[in-house]
């Protein structure tokens, strides 16, 4: 059984490699926001304006967001909920709102700053002058200081504390469905093809 702290960085490095995919997808979407492509064209004109380098254009802002995401929903919510149920006397139902509430509410002001950074950065990926994170990071920070980070966060932050609620919530209950399944079949998972 992993410990508390074992689960956390798993979850935070799941997240982080998933960063892979959701980096460029989210770079050739913006860019498709930008200039209304189709993705077709908007990738063929990355990558023939600036190689397929620039496909890793914000990967390690998206890699830091999408790490610290996974942390909270994959980690910080079961440890949560499991301890303050074995420690507080909560019901389980208790126990998952104050996880899902506090990995919800962590996901959104930890990773709200690395997104508003990665779509800036991303969002400049066709100009003829290319910021770099730290100029992005110090362009936010003189406009708007720690708030300039933030923007958008009230929508942000509802999205994640619920998705929160809906991921642990049908992931529990998907959990329990099969645990019954194999119980009443008595056969384990394994040979069932799951």
């Amino acid at each position: 059984v992993l410990s508390p702290g074992m689960k956390i960085a798993t979850a935070c490095t799941a997240g982080m490699i998933s960063a892979l995919v959701s980096g460029p997808a989210e770079l050739v979407m913006i860019q498709q926001q930008r200039f209304g492509t189709s993705l077709g064209a908007t990738f063929s004109s990355l990558v023939s304006q600036r190689g397929l380098g620039i496909m890793g254009k914000g990967l390690s802002l998206a890699a830091g967001r999408d790490g610290l995401y996974t942390c909270f929903v994959l980690g910080t919510t079961q440890v949560i909920t499991q301890h303050v149920q074995d420690n507080f006397g909560l019901t389980p139902g208790q126990a998952f709102t104050c996880g899902g509430l506090t990995s919800g509410l962590g996901a959104a002001v930890f990773t709200h700053p690395f997104d508003t950074m990665k779509t800036k950065v991303q969002g400049n990926a066709l100009e003829p002058v290319q910021a770099s994170n730290a100029e992005t990071f110090r362009q936010i920070w003189k406009e708007g200081g720690l708030g300039g980070f933030y923007k958008g966060f009230s929508a942000r932050g509802i999205r994640l504390t619920a998705a929160m609620f809906i991921l642990n919530g049908t992931k529990t209950k998907m959990e329990e469905l099969l645990d019954d399944y194999k119980s009443r079949n008595g056969q384990p998972m394994g040979t069932m093809g799951i």
